[in-house]
Protein backbone atom coordinates (compact mmCIF):
# COMPACT_ATOMS: atom_id res chain seq x y z
CA UNK A 1 0.00 0.00 0.00
CA UNK A 2 2.07 2.82 -1.39
CA UNK A 3 0.09 5.98 0.88
CA UNK A 4 2.50 8.56 2.12
CA UNK A 5 1.85 9.18 5.88
CA UNK A 6 4.68 10.65 6.53
CA UNK A 7 2.88 14.69 6.60
CA UNK A 8 0.12 15.06 9.25
CA UNK A 9 -3.24 13.61 7.83
CA UNK A 10 -6.33 15.48 9.82
CA UNK A 11 -9.06 13.95 7.30
CA UNK A 12 -10.01 11.63 5.10
CA UNK A 13 -12.21 10.25 3.03
CA UNK A 14 -13.01 7.62 0.20
CA UNK A 15 -14.30 7.86 -2.48
CA UNK A 16 -14.74 6.64 -6.78
CA UNK A 17 -12.86 9.51 -8.45
CA UNK A 18 -12.46 7.73 -12.04
CA UNK A 19 -15.70 6.25 -11.62
CA UNK A 20 -14.02 2.75 -11.93
CA UNK A 21 -15.72 0.89 -9.10
CA UNK A 22 -13.40 0.89 -6.55
CA UNK A 23 -12.64 3.57 -3.78
CA UNK A 24 -9.70 6.22 -3.82
CA UNK A 25 -8.35 7.80 -0.78
CA UNK A 26 -8.06 11.45 -0.66
CA UNK A 27 -5.80 12.53 2.70
CA UNK A 28 -6.17 16.03 3.89
CA UNK A 29 -2.95 17.77 5.52
CA UNK A 30 -2.47 20.25 8.40
CA UNK A 31 -0.56 21.62 11.15
CA UNK A 32 0.54 24.79 12.81
CA UNK A 33 4.64 23.32 12.64
CA UNK A 34 4.15 23.83 8.91
CA UNK A 35 4.93 27.52 6.88
CA UNK A 36 2.14 28.62 5.23
CA UNK A 37 2.49 27.73 1.04
CA UNK A 38 4.85 25.10 2.46
CA UNK A 39 4.11 22.15 0.07
CA UNK A 40 3.71 19.67 3.17
CA UNK A 41 0.15 21.44 3.78
CA UNK A 42 -0.82 19.92 -0.15
CA UNK A 43 -3.61 18.00 -0.05
CA UNK A 44 -3.14 14.11 -1.50
CA UNK A 45 -4.93 12.02 -3.53
CA UNK A 46 -4.46 8.03 -3.54
CA UNK A 47 -5.59 5.80 -6.23
CA UNK A 48 -6.70 2.22 -5.79
CA UNK A 49 -5.10 -0.28 -7.76
CA UNK A 50 -7.35 -3.26 -6.11
CA UNK A 51 -6.00 -5.66 -3.93
CA UNK A 52 -5.27 -3.30 -1.50
CA UNK A 53 -2.91 -1.27 -3.33
CA UNK A 54 -2.47 2.31 -3.81
CA UNK A 55 -0.40 4.60 -5.72
CA UNK A 56 -0.11 8.37 -5.15
CA UNK A 57 -1.93 10.29 -7.90
CA UNK A 58 0.01 12.43 -10.18
CA UNK A 59 0.86 16.12 -8.83
CA UNK A 60 -1.25 17.28 -11.22
CA UNK A 61 -4.15 15.73 -10.28
CA UNK A 62 -4.85 18.52 -7.34
CA UNK A 63 -4.43 22.00 -6.84
CA UNK A 64 -1.19 22.81 -5.00
CA UNK A 65 -3.45 24.48 -2.56
CA UNK A 66 -0.69 24.57 0.48
CA UNK A 67 -3.38 25.25 3.14
CA UNK A 68 -3.45 24.36 6.75
CA UNK A 69 -6.45 21.73 6.48
CA UNK A 70 -9.02 20.85 8.86
CA UNK A 71 -11.88 18.18 6.81
CA UNK A 72 -13.30 16.91 3.79
CA UNK A 73 -16.64 16.18 2.64
CA UNK A 74 -17.51 14.08 -0.89
CA UNK A 75 -20.86 14.17 -2.90
CA UNK A 76 -21.82 14.94 -6.50
CA UNK A 77 -23.03 18.34 -6.01
CA UNK A 78 -22.93 19.46 -9.69
CA UNK A 79 -25.52 16.06 -10.56
CA UNK A 80 -22.87 15.19 -13.49
CA UNK A 81 -22.52 11.77 -12.37
CA UNK A 82 -18.97 11.86 -10.22
CA UNK A 83 -18.16 12.77 -7.10
CA UNK A 84 -16.81 16.28 -5.77
CA UNK A 85 -15.45 17.68 -2.86
CA UNK A 86 -15.52 20.30 -0.09
CA UNK A 87 -12.33 20.58 1.53
CA UNK A 88 -12.14 23.06 4.93
CA UNK A 89 -9.50 25.38 6.03
CA UNK A 90 -8.41 25.84 9.79
CA UNK A 91 -6.81 28.84 10.22
CA UNK A 92 -3.26 30.30 8.69
CA UNK A 93 -0.58 29.34 10.65
CA UNK A 94 0.85 31.75 12.91
CA UNK A 95 -1.51 34.26 12.43
CA UNK A 96 -4.64 33.11 14.10
CA UNK A 97 -7.62 33.62 14.11
CA UNK A 98 -7.54 34.41 10.42
CA UNK A 99 -8.61 30.96 8.54
CA UNK A 100 -7.21 29.17 6.18
CA UNK A 101 -8.81 29.10 1.94
CA UNK A 102 -11.76 26.52 1.95
CA UNK A 103 -12.12 24.83 -1.49
CA UNK A 104 -15.18 23.31 -4.24
CA UNK A 105 -12.85 20.67 -5.56
CA UNK A 106 -14.85 19.82 -8.74
CA UNK A 107 -14.29 16.48 -10.57
CA UNK A 108 -12.95 16.78 -14.12
CA UNK A 109 -11.89 13.08 -14.29
CA UNK A 110 -12.63 11.37 -17.15
CA UNK A 111 -11.88 7.16 -17.17
CA UNK A 112 -12.38 7.24 -21.40
CA UNK A 113 -9.29 9.43 -21.75
CA UNK A 114 -7.40 8.32 -18.23
CA UNK A 115 -7.53 11.84 -16.70
CA UNK A 116 -7.57 11.95 -13.16
CA UNK A 117 -8.39 15.45 -12.17
CA UNK A 118 -9.54 17.38 -9.27
CA UNK A 119 -10.30 21.26 -10.25
CA UNK A 120 -10.18 24.39 -8.09
CA UNK A 121 -13.77 25.57 -8.37
CA UNK A 122 -14.59 28.03 -5.57
CA UNK A 123 -14.91 31.18 -7.06
CA UNK A 124 -17.35 29.86 -9.68
CA UNK A 125 -19.27 27.81 -6.85
CA UNK A 126 -19.38 30.64 -4.91
CA UNK A 127 -16.23 32.94 -3.83
CA UNK A 128 -17.13 33.26 0.08
CA UNK A 129 -16.25 29.82 0.44
CA UNK A 130 -13.19 30.05 0.22
CA UNK A 131 -13.13 32.61 3.38
CA UNK A 132 -15.90 30.46 5.24
CA UNK A 133 -13.82 30.44 8.46
CA UNK A 134 -12.30 28.26 10.42
CA UNK A 135 -13.81 25.23 9.54
CA UNK A 136 -14.08 22.20 11.85
CA UNK A 137 -16.28 19.83 10.25
CA UNK A 138 -18.56 20.03 7.01
CA UNK A 139 -21.22 17.81 5.41
CA UNK A 140 -23.58 18.06 2.08
CA UNK A 141 -26.86 17.31 3.08
CA UNK A 142 -30.22 17.95 1.18
CA UNK A 143 -32.22 20.05 3.74
CA UNK A 144 -34.55 20.93 1.13
CA UNK A 145 -35.51 17.73 -0.41
CA UNK A 146 -34.71 18.95 -3.87
CA UNK A 147 -32.39 15.71 -5.02
CA UNK A 148 -29.35 18.99 -4.92
CA UNK A 149 -26.45 18.29 -2.43
CA UNK A 150 -26.13 21.17 -0.20
CA UNK A 151 -23.43 22.35 2.21
CA UNK A 152 -23.47 22.69 5.96
CA UNK A 153 -20.35 24.43 7.27
CA UNK A 154 -19.40 24.78 11.39
CA UNK A 155 -16.12 25.60 12.88
CA UNK A 156 -14.13 28.00 15.65
CA UNK A 157 -15.74 31.41 16.35
CA UNK A 158 -18.12 30.85 13.26
CA UNK A 159 -22.01 30.51 13.16
CA UNK A 160 -23.72 27.57 11.09
CA UNK A 161 -23.08 27.84 7.64
CA UNK A 162 -25.69 26.35 4.86
CA UNK A 163 -25.48 26.79 1.51
CA UNK A 164 -27.93 26.02 -0.15
CA UNK A 165 -27.50 24.24 -3.81
CA UNK A 166 -28.87 25.72 -6.61
CA UNK A 167 -28.16 23.67 -9.91
CA UNK A 168 -24.88 23.40 -8.30
CA UNK A 169 -24.05 26.91 -7.53
CA UNK A 170 -24.06 27.52 -3.78
CA UNK A 171 -26.16 30.67 -1.90
CA UNK A 172 -25.76 31.13 1.47
CA UNK A 173 -29.12 30.04 3.62
CA UNK A 174 -30.48 33.43 5.49
CA UNK A 175 -31.51 32.38 8.99
CA UNK A 176 -31.93 33.77 12.19
CA UNK A 177 -30.91 31.00 14.11
CA UNK A 178 -28.00 29.54 12.30
CA UNK A 179 -26.47 33.46 12.01
CA UNK A 180 -27.03 34.07 15.58
CA UNK A 181 -25.14 30.40 16.68
CA UNK A 182 -21.55 31.21 17.06
CA UNK A 183 -19.75 28.45 18.45
CA UNK A 184 -16.88 26.41 18.83
CA UNK A 185 -18.44 24.19 16.99
CA UNK A 186 -16.36 20.96 16.41
CA UNK A 187 -19.15 18.79 14.88
CA UNK A 188 -22.43 18.06 12.75
CA UNK A 189 -24.36 15.28 12.09
CA UNK A 190 -27.18 14.85 10.03
CA UNK A 191 -30.47 12.56 10.62
CA UNK A 192 -34.19 12.80 10.48
CA UNK A 193 -34.79 13.51 14.18
CA UNK A 194 -39.08 13.95 13.84
CA UNK A 195 -39.42 11.93 11.40
CA UNK A 196 -41.41 15.12 9.31
CA UNK A 197 -39.80 14.21 6.08
CA UNK A 198 -36.64 16.79 6.50
CA UNK A 199 -33.38 15.99 7.97
CA UNK A 200 -32.37 18.15 11.12
CA UNK A 201 -28.73 18.34 12.60
CA UNK A 202 -26.70 17.25 15.83
CA UNK A 203 -23.68 19.81 16.31
CA UNK A 204 -21.33 19.58 18.48
CA UNK A 205 -19.40 22.28 20.75
CA UNK A 206 -17.14 22.81 23.83
CA UNK A 207 -19.42 22.51 26.27
CA UNK A 208 -20.27 24.47 29.37
CA UNK A 209 -17.88 23.10 31.50
CA UNK A 210 -15.04 25.72 31.32
CA UNK A 211 -14.18 28.91 33.13
CA UNK A 212 -16.22 31.67 30.75
CA UNK A 213 -19.66 31.77 29.57
CA UNK A 214 -20.79 32.90 26.06
CA UNK A 215 -24.42 34.02 25.23
CA UNK A 216 -26.08 36.50 22.93
CA UNK A 217 -25.87 39.02 25.62
CA UNK A 218 -22.56 38.80 26.81
CA UNK A 219 -20.78 37.15 24.25
CA UNK A 220 -17.11 35.79 24.51
CA UNK A 221 -15.29 37.99 22.23
CA UNK A 222 -11.96 38.02 20.27
CA UNK A 223 -10.12 41.33 19.38
CA UNK A 224 -7.05 40.48 17.07
CA UNK A 225 -5.16 42.39 14.78
CA UNK A 226 -1.46 43.92 14.96
CA UNK A 227 -1.20 45.43 18.43
CA UNK A 228 2.53 45.65 19.18
CA UNK A 229 3.59 46.22 15.20
CA UNK A 230 5.97 43.36 15.34
CA UNK A 231 4.20 42.14 11.71
CA UNK A 232 2.47 39.23 13.36
CA UNK A 233 -1.71 38.85 14.42
CA UNK A 234 -2.40 39.03 18.08
CA UNK A 235 -5.33 37.34 19.34
CA UNK A 236 -6.65 38.22 22.90
CA UNK A 237 -9.61 36.74 24.31
CA UNK A 238 -12.09 38.74 26.30
CA UNK A 239 -15.08 38.06 28.65
CA UNK A 240 -17.50 40.44 29.47
CA UNK A 241 -17.83 41.20 33.23
CA UNK A 242 -20.65 44.14 34.06
CA UNK A 243 -20.46 45.21 30.33
CA UNK A 244 -17.00 45.46 30.13
CA UNK A 245 -14.63 43.28 28.70
CA UNK A 246 -11.03 41.59 30.56
CA UNK A 247 -8.46 39.76 28.46
CA UNK A 248 -9.03 35.84 29.83
CA UNK A 249 -5.44 35.42 29.16
CA UNK A 250 -3.06 35.75 32.57
CA UNK A 251 -0.25 39.18 32.55
CA UNK A 252 2.29 36.48 32.33
CA UNK A 253 0.69 34.48 29.27
CA UNK A 254 -0.38 37.84 27.89
CA UNK A 255 3.36 39.37 28.41
CA UNK A 256 4.74 36.84 26.46
CA UNK A 257 2.81 37.48 23.39
CA UNK A 258 3.03 41.30 23.71
CA UNK A 259 6.64 41.72 25.38
CA UNK A 260 5.80 45.58 26.27
CA UNK A 261 3.12 44.38 28.21
CA UNK A 262 5.81 43.86 30.61
CA UNK A 263 6.57 47.64 31.55
CA UNK A 264 3.32 48.47 31.38
CA UNK A 265 1.65 46.07 34.57
CA UNK A 266 4.79 45.38 36.60
CA UNK A 267 2.61 43.67 39.14
CA UNK A 268 -0.63 41.14 38.91
CA UNK A 269 -2.55 43.60 40.91
CA UNK A 270 -2.15 46.36 38.57
CA UNK A 271 -2.88 43.87 35.58
CA UNK A 272 -5.78 42.06 37.53
CA UNK A 273 -8.70 45.06 36.76
CA UNK A 274 -7.33 45.62 33.42
CA UNK A 275 -10.14 46.13 30.51
CA UNK A 276 -9.39 45.25 26.65
CA UNK A 277 -8.84 48.84 26.12
CA UNK A 278 -6.26 49.82 29.30
CA UNK A 279 -4.37 47.48 27.80
CA UNK A 280 -3.97 47.87 24.43
CA UNK A 281 -6.17 51.40 24.32
CA UNK A 282 -9.38 52.50 23.00
CA UNK A 283 -8.61 53.74 19.76
CA UNK A 284 -6.51 50.45 18.85
CA UNK A 285 -10.18 48.40 20.49
CA UNK A 286 -11.88 50.27 17.93
CA UNK A 287 -9.88 49.34 14.90
CA UNK A 288 -9.38 45.96 15.61
CA UNK A 289 -10.85 42.97 14.16
CA UNK A 290 -13.15 40.85 16.27
CA UNK A 291 -15.11 37.58 16.35
CA UNK A 292 -17.17 36.47 19.26
CA UNK A 293 -18.28 33.32 20.67
CA UNK A 294 -22.31 33.35 21.69
CA UNK A 295 -23.51 29.81 22.22
CA UNK A 296 -20.98 27.12 24.13
CA UNK A 297 -23.72 24.05 24.36
CA UNK A 298 -24.22 21.48 22.10
CA UNK A 299 -27.67 21.61 20.45
CA UNK A 300 -29.98 20.15 18.25
CA UNK A 301 -31.18 21.90 14.87
CA UNK A 302 -34.22 21.58 13.90
CA UNK A 303 -35.40 21.98 10.07
CA UNK A 304 -38.91 24.02 10.00
CA UNK A 305 -38.94 23.99 6.53
CA UNK A 306 -38.23 26.53 4.22
CA UNK A 307 -34.99 27.29 4.87
CA UNK A 308 -36.04 27.97 8.82
CA UNK A 309 -34.72 26.42 11.94
CA UNK A 310 -34.90 26.30 15.41
CA UNK A 311 -32.38 25.89 17.92
CA UNK A 312 -32.53 23.06 20.90
CA UNK A 313 -30.41 22.64 23.77
CA UNK A 314 -29.19 18.92 24.65
CA UNK A 315 -29.17 18.30 28.44
CA UNK A 316 -26.93 19.07 30.72
CA UNK A 317 -24.59 15.96 31.09
CA UNK A 318 -24.17 16.39 27.20
CA UNK A 319 -22.19 19.57 27.85
CA UNK A 320 -19.97 18.87 30.64
CA UNK A 321 -16.93 18.39 27.73
CA UNK A 322 -16.50 19.25 24.19
CA UNK A 323 -18.88 16.95 21.96
CA UNK A 324 -16.63 15.76 18.97
CA UNK A 325 -18.48 12.47 18.10
CA UNK A 326 -22.16 11.74 17.35
CA UNK A 327 -23.96 8.00 16.16
CA UNK A 328 -27.46 8.64 15.81
CA UNK A 329 -29.68 5.41 16.45
CA UNK A 330 -32.55 3.81 18.08
CA UNK A 331 -30.66 2.15 20.58
CA UNK A 332 -33.61 1.16 23.01
CA UNK A 333 -35.65 0.07 19.90
CA UNK A 334 -39.21 2.45 20.99
CA UNK A 335 -39.25 3.91 17.46
CA UNK A 336 -37.24 7.24 18.82
CA UNK A 337 -33.83 7.85 17.44
CA UNK A 338 -31.51 8.43 20.20
CA UNK A 339 -27.60 9.85 20.20
CA UNK A 340 -24.63 8.68 21.48
CA UNK A 341 -21.67 11.33 22.15
CA UNK A 342 -18.34 11.10 22.71
CA UNK A 343 -15.42 14.02 23.41
CA UNK A 344 -13.08 15.76 25.02
CA UNK A 345 -10.00 17.97 24.35
CA UNK A 346 -7.07 17.91 25.91
CA UNK A 347 -4.85 20.31 24.30
CA UNK A 348 -5.69 23.72 26.16
CA UNK A 349 -3.57 25.73 27.89
CA UNK A 350 -2.58 25.31 31.41
CA UNK A 351 -4.76 28.41 32.88
CA UNK A 352 -8.67 26.74 30.95
CA UNK A 353 -7.34 23.46 32.01
CA UNK A 354 -8.17 20.09 30.24
CA UNK A 355 -11.85 19.45 28.82
CA UNK A 356 -11.91 16.07 30.20
CA UNK A 357 -15.12 15.41 31.97
CA UNK A 358 -16.93 13.59 28.84
CA UNK A 359 -16.70 9.56 29.45
CA UNK A 360 -19.37 9.30 27.02
CA UNK A 361 -23.17 9.82 27.10
CA UNK A 362 -26.42 8.01 25.44
CA UNK A 363 -29.43 10.92 25.33
CA UNK A 364 -32.49 8.55 24.46
CA UNK A 365 -35.73 10.62 22.52
CA UNK A 366 -38.47 11.00 24.93
CA UNK A 367 -40.75 13.27 23.02
CA UNK A 368 -40.01 15.64 19.76
CA UNK A 369 -36.72 17.11 19.85
CA UNK A 370 -36.76 16.18 23.70
CA UNK A 371 -33.56 13.93 25.02
CA UNK A 372 -33.65 12.51 28.47
CA UNK A 373 -29.76 11.38 29.60
CA UNK A 374 -29.29 8.01 30.50
CA UNK A 375 -26.10 6.12 32.28
CA UNK A 376 -24.53 4.44 30.36
CA UNK A 377 -20.46 3.02 29.45
CA UNK A 378 -18.91 3.91 26.21
CA UNK A 379 -15.68 2.38 26.26
CA UNK A 380 -12.82 4.97 25.05
CA UNK A 381 -14.49 7.96 26.23
CA UNK A 382 -13.07 8.99 29.22
CA UNK A 383 -9.99 9.71 26.50
CA UNK A 384 -8.84 12.87 24.37
CA UNK A 385 -11.98 11.29 22.04
CA UNK A 386 -12.12 12.83 18.65
CA UNK A 387 -14.94 11.12 16.47
CA UNK A 388 -17.13 8.08 16.29
CA UNK A 389 -18.56 6.48 13.32
CA UNK A 390 -21.17 3.55 13.35
CA UNK A 391 -19.74 -0.17 11.11
CA UNK A 392 -23.04 -1.91 10.59
CA UNK A 393 -25.48 -2.40 13.59
CA UNK A 394 -23.77 -3.12 16.75
CA UNK A 395 -20.00 -1.56 16.12
CA UNK A 396 -18.71 1.76 16.04
CA UNK A 397 -15.07 2.84 15.76
CA UNK A 398 -13.77 5.70 17.99
CA UNK A 399 -10.42 7.89 17.09
CA UNK A 400 -8.67 9.11 20.14
CA UNK A 401 -5.88 11.94 19.92
CA UNK A 402 -2.32 10.43 20.14
CA UNK A 403 -4.07 7.37 20.43
CA UNK A 404 -5.14 3.93 18.99
CA UNK A 405 -7.79 3.44 17.21
CA UNK A 406 -10.96 1.91 19.42
CA UNK A 407 -13.24 -0.80 18.25
CA UNK A 408 -16.63 -0.88 20.81
CA UNK A 409 -19.69 -3.13 20.39
CA UNK A 410 -23.17 -1.87 21.27
CA UNK A 411 -24.66 -3.74 24.24
CA UNK A 412 -28.46 -3.38 24.36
Amino acid sequence: MEIDFAKENVAATFFDVENDGDLDLFLVSGGNEFENGSSDLDDRLSINLGNRKFVKALANATPPDHINGSCVAAADFDRDGDIDLFVGGRNRNSNFPLSAPSAILRNESSRANNLIKLELATKEVNPALREVGMVTDAIWTDFNNDQWPDLLIVGEWMSIRLFENRKGKLVEVVDGSLQAAKGLWNRVVGSALDDDGDLDYVLGNAGTNLPFRASLEDPLVMYYGDFNNDGRIDPIICQSIDGKYYPIASRDELSQQMSSLKKKYQSYASYANATIEDVIGKEMVQEASRVEVTILESIVLENLGKGKFKTHLLPLSAQLSSARGFIIKDFNKDGRKDILLSGNFYPHKTQIGASDAGIGTCLLGVDKMEYKAVQTAVFGANKDARNMVLLGEERFLMTVNNGSLLLSIIID
